[in-house]
C-alpha cells in the first residue's frame, strides 16, 4: 500500500544516489500501524528534475511504502519537491546547492577519451 505525505529532506548522498526524508507527523493516524518517521529515497524516485537530486532542507511530497529499509521505516516510490519543480530545472535551487547535491561537480564535468596510441580524441 502506497502512502502520500509531506516531509523534509534530511540528507542526500549524491555520490551514492540516495538520501533520507523525514516525514511530517500524521495527526489522527491509525494507531495499529507502526510509526514511520523517515523513508529511504533512491535517486530514481525523484520526479521532475533531470538530474534527480534533492537538497537537504527542501520540502517534498513523498509517495512511500512500508517496505523496511533499516534503519528507515519505509522506502519512497516517488518524491516531488513541494514548491513545484519544473522539468527544465527552474526550481529556485541555486547552482551551488545543485552542484553540492548532485555530487562532485557533475554539473560541470568533462570527459577525455584517449585512444590506444595515447592521443586525445
Amino acid at each position: 500500500m502506497t502512502t502520500t505525505t509531506t516531509g523534509t529532506v534530511r540528507s542526500w548522498r549524491a555520490d551514492e544516489g540516495w538520501g533520507v526524508v523525514d516525514l511530517d507527523p500524521v495527526v489522527g493516524g491509525d494507531p495499529c500501524l507502526p510509526a514511520v518517521r523517515d523513508v529511504w529515497v533512491h535517486f530514481s524516485a525523484v520526479v521532475g528534475r533531470d538530474l534527480r537530486y534533492l537538497v537537504p532542507g527542501e520540502r517534498v511530497t513523498v509517495d512511500w511504502e512500508a517496505v523496511p529499509h533499516p534503519p528507515h521505516g519505509g522506502q519512497a516510490s516517488a518524491v516531488t519537491v513541494a514548491d513545484g519543480v519544473s522539468a527544465d530545472g527552474a526550481d529556485g535551487v541555486s547552482a551551488a546547492d545543485a552542484a553540492d547535491a548532485t555530487g562532485s561537480g557533475v554539473m560541470d564535468s568533462t570527459l577525455t577519451i584517449r585512444w590506444d596510441d595515447g592521443s586525445p580524441s
